[in-house]
């Protein structure tokens, strides 16, 4: 097959996740229990280069499983189901990414599955499908449903199959193992980022830690095909970010993420220091403990423009829990828990605590434990306007950078009603320390880049 049109080495790599599957632990590591279920996640990944990316695997097919019939018809390997998010999570994700099918060179099916080929409707007429040819061989010819196999979801005109035969290098930091045994013609992925090393995606050639750290091969793997770990040194990659299952029973309540993100972490490389925290992506949020939760969220949500997502139950303890897990007093109350959005940036939480001991005067910028949130604006001077007419604090001036790294950046602190100090930052891109920069600072008008 050709080579894949991508310049350099991927940039990131970003994992997905397009819902659960009840699994017993016998089929995911071999001499389990047939009688321990674990709900298992369905990922895949975006791998990001600087022009294109390459998306592996495609999860269900929401429109099977929302429709009663075809769900009935379609799901016939008793006590196995699927388990969604509301939308359709392939679509939701990359578009929460800024990911754009327009930029998409090629998608790389590991197998054909139903959770990981139900995507593949929005590829027809689309860029290259990539798969080993032994699997579309084995799908178009011998698998049933009972194999888990829905024709319906990869047999459709329009569909543009490359045929991959073995080892393949598609793209400089991008290529396919073959590790056929779960199906005839299962592949994993070998990613070599720019700034942190080696990844691999095993996809279901390793579904727990236990597959890589004691070289348990999953139940359905023959030895013919489970070829992954012995071809991969050992001493270079860690399965931190690969979950324990965990058990339960029948009068048990599930536990969601037993399962890993098929991911293998480089140990020796990491998101940019000489050490990190294993799997670690980012910043997830930022918690905000305010004095009003109402207040707070109208002007996070009507003033700023954030979005609120959704709220969490109190939280309060007669026992040592809160002190314990918060480090506040042990009668403190969490009343209030709210999340929320802010474009593409960071979430935001924020916590309204009732507490015995609790201080309620703010601290300055100069405060040990001080903090301060940053927005990006276009135009700073509307973002100012904006602000002043709904009675918004600002302090001072807008100030400009006109030498060193930061030249060309804009910045002025504005207070949000309760005393918490807001930055408004703008700056051209690229900026000026990025000509002679290995690793650029995140910026929310490119979250995928």
């Amino acid at each position: 097959m050709r080579s894949l049109a991508l310049k350099g080495r991927p940039r990131r790599l970003f994992p997905l996740r397009f819902g659960w599957e009840p699994i017993t632990e016998s089929v995911s590591l071999k001499g389990g229990s047939p009688d321990r279920y674990l709900l298992e996640p369905v990922t895949g990944a975006a791998i990001v280069f600087d022009q294109g990316w390459v998306l592996v695997d495609t999860g269900f097919n929401i429109d099977t499983i929302h429709d009663d019939e075809q769900r009935r018809d379609h799901y016939v390997i008793p006590c196995y189901t699927a388990l969604v998010p509301r939308g359709d999570p392939l679509v939701d994700q990359l578009r929460t990414l800024g990911l754009g099918w327009d930029d998409l060179a090629a998608c790389v099916v590991s197998h054909l599955h139903c959770d990981h080929s139900g995507g593949l409707r929005h590829l027809v007429d689309g860029p290259p499908v990539l798969i080993q040819g032994a699997e579309l061989d084995f799908a178009m010819s011998t698998a049933t449903l009972q194999d888990a196999y829905f024709r319906s979801d990869f047999d459709l005109p329009g569909l543009d199959w490359e045929l991959v035969e073995g080892d393949e290098e598609l793209a400089d930091g991008l290529q396919l193992l073959p590790t056929r045994g779960h199906t005839p013609g299962h592949t994993s992925v070998v990613v070599e980022l720019q700034d942190s090393g080696t990844t691999v995606l095993a996809c279901d050639a390793a579904d727990l830690r236990a597959n890589i750290e004691k070289r348990i091969p999953p139940g359905t793997t023959t030895s013919l095909g489970w070829r992954l770990l012995p071809r991969i040194p050992s001493t270079v990659f860690t399965t931190s970010t690969l979950r324990r299952g965990r058990r339960f029973g029948p009068a048990t309540t599930p536990h969601s993420g037993t399962r890993g993100s098929c991911f293998l972490v480089p140990t020796h490389r990491s998101l940019g220091g000489s050490m990190a925290v294993p799997g670690l992506r980012g910043v997830h949020h930022v918690g905000i403990t305010v004095p009003d939760i109402e207040e707070a969220t109208d002007f996070f949500v009507e003033v700023l423009g954030c979005q609120l997502v959704h709220s969490l139950a109190p939280m309060m303890a007669d026992d040592d829990f809160m002190a314990i897990q918060l480090d506040v007093h042990p009668r403190a109350v969490l009343s209030a828990i709210r999340l929320l959005r802010c474009g593409s940036g960071s979430n935001l939480e924020l916590f309204e605590f009732e507490s015995p001991d609790q201080r309620t005067e703010t601290i300055g910028n100069a405060d040990i434990g001080s903090a301060h949130l940053a927005f990006q604006v276009e135009d700073m001077a509307s973002a100012l306007e904006y602000l002043d007419a709904r009675g918004v604090e600002i302090l001072g001036d807008p100030q400009f950078v006109t030498e060193g790294p930061s030249t060309g950046v804009t910045w002025i602190y504005v207070r949000a009603p309760w005393g918490l100090q807001l930055e408004l930052i703008s700056y051209p891109e690229p900026m000026a320390y990025e000509a002679d920069a290995d690793v650029v600072l995140w910026s929310p008008s490119k979250p995928a880049g």
